[in-house]
């Protein structure tokens, strides 16, 4: 496998844990915030490619840039790669109560 596949898939999983986290945090709670349609139609197509981008993308610099301070090398180390591809989810799950908390208030 290699660092291009890991990202790919780090990117997908990251999507789905944005998504997890509108439906945990919203749709399927029991204290939703309510929010206009258009702004869940804004939340779902925006914030599908941000996080992807954002989130996704930091922690791949981020463990390319660990990478060349640690071992020099600048080609990355798959490792590093599927640890950020791990978190990426994670911090989109929660980025998505974030997000719908400043746009309920």
């Amino acid at each position: 496998m290699d660092v291009d596949s890991v990202n790919t898939k780090a990117a997908k999983m990251t999507i789905v844990g944005w998504f997890a986290g509108l439906a945990y945090y919203n749709w399927f709670s029991s204290t939703a915030v309510h929010l206009p349609w258009w702004q869940h139609a804004l939340l779902i197509i925006v914030g599908m490619f941000a996080a992807a981008i954002v989130i996704g993308a930091g922690m791949a610099l981020l463990a390319g840039g660990l990478t060349k301070i640690i071992t020099g090398r600048s080609d990355g180390s798959i490792n590093a790669f599927a640890w950020a591809a791990f978190i990426s989810p994670v911090l989109a799950f929660f980025a998505a109560k974030y997000v719908l908390q400043f746009l309920g208030s």
